[in-house]
């Protein structure tokens, strides 16, 4: 009896027929994953977006760094700009222990300050306006009152460095004049006040080059020596830069020019006096500088940019 070969075949293709069918559905239910593949995509990205790339611990570390660098950088700016008060120009309680007023000390320094000033400038024929002998300070001879005194004191040493400056040009300048404006405290609008300005202005006929010179000598600052704080500071360009002509011909040797510098001492307010308050308006937070001259109408009518 010969075996059955198609039974046999028809068997072996019925079973194949069900492996591939049962394959099939496999792979249909694997593919159906009911979009569970986008909600867990959705889900990564999400998790990403809160916790960024970084360990967070690490990027709070990194932060307070970059923050301490900045207020470093902040400081260093600070000093190159800023100026302190030397110790001429400040009342120690141990002057007030001497039996001195702060009036008095103010004018007891002044004297010295003006002295030297008008050695100079006799020496190099530097002629005065009639009302500024007193290089700003009016001329009223009598003692002002102490809460005065450490403003003065102030405006004397800017005062003094803006006089300097001009009295020490290559070729001595023909004439000099100086007056004081409103100290202004100011800063960012809308944020706590930043520095405290004392304005001068400062009027010398000179040769265009002396003018340059001085120009450029205003925003120099000596290096400190090793170990030591820095005690010099710039003066500021603050109202600009007025240069005219006084040649009466052509045919004028010695050209020389009127200059007037609108500067200021730029004194960093400490985070103390701050006090977090805004600034505010330029102008309405202002303060006169006792003894100064008048400042300009117009001086300050908006806060910092």
């Amino acid at each position: 009896m010969r075996p059955d070969v198609k039974k046999e075949s028809r068997a072996g293709w019925l079973a194949m027929s069900g492996a591939l069918m049962i394959g099939g559905l496999l792979a249909w239910w694997f593919m159906q994953d009911d979009g569970l593949k986008d909600q867990l995509e959705a889900a990564r990205s999400a998790h990403t977006k809160m916790t960024g790339p970084e360990v967070f611990s690490e990027r709070i570390e990194k932060q307070r760094a970059a923050n301490e660098a900045l207020s470093h950088t902040i400081e260093d700016l600070k000093s190159e700009n800023g100026f302190t008060v030397s110790r001429e120009f400040r009342i120690e309680p141990e002057d007030i222990r001497s039996g001195f007023n702060p009036g008095y000390i103010f004018k007891n320094r002044f004297t010295g300050v003006r002295q030297r000033l008008n050695d100079i400038a006799q020496q190099k024929r530097i002629e005065y306006k009639e009302d500024n002998l007193n290089f700003g300070f009016g001329s009223d001879e009598k003692v002002p009152p102490d809460r005065d005194a450490p403003d003065l004191l102030i405006m004397l040493q800017l005062t003094e460095k803006a006089a300097l400056i001009a009295f020490n040009t290559r070729t001595p300048i023909a004439k000099f004049n100086i007056t004081h404006g409103t100290k202004t405290v100011t800063g960012p609008a809308g944020r706590p006040p930043l520095v405290r300005e004392y304005p001068l202005t400062m009027e010398i006929t000179a040769t265009l080059e002396d003018v340059l010179w001085i120009l450029h000598a205003l925003s120099q600052v000596k290096e400190p020596e090793p170990g030591k704080p820095r005690d010099d500071y710039p003066l500021v360009l603050q109202g600009g830069l007025t240069i005219n002509g006084m040649n009466p011909t052509e045919k004028d040797e010695i050209q020389l020019v009127q200059a007037v510098f609108k500067i200021a001492g730029m004194q960093f307010l400490t985070p103390q006096e701050r006090g977090g308050a805004p600034s505010g308006i330029r102008g309405l937070a202002t303060q006169r500088v006792p003894g100064a001259t008048a400042a300009r109408a117009n001086d300050g009518a908006r806060a910092r940019p």
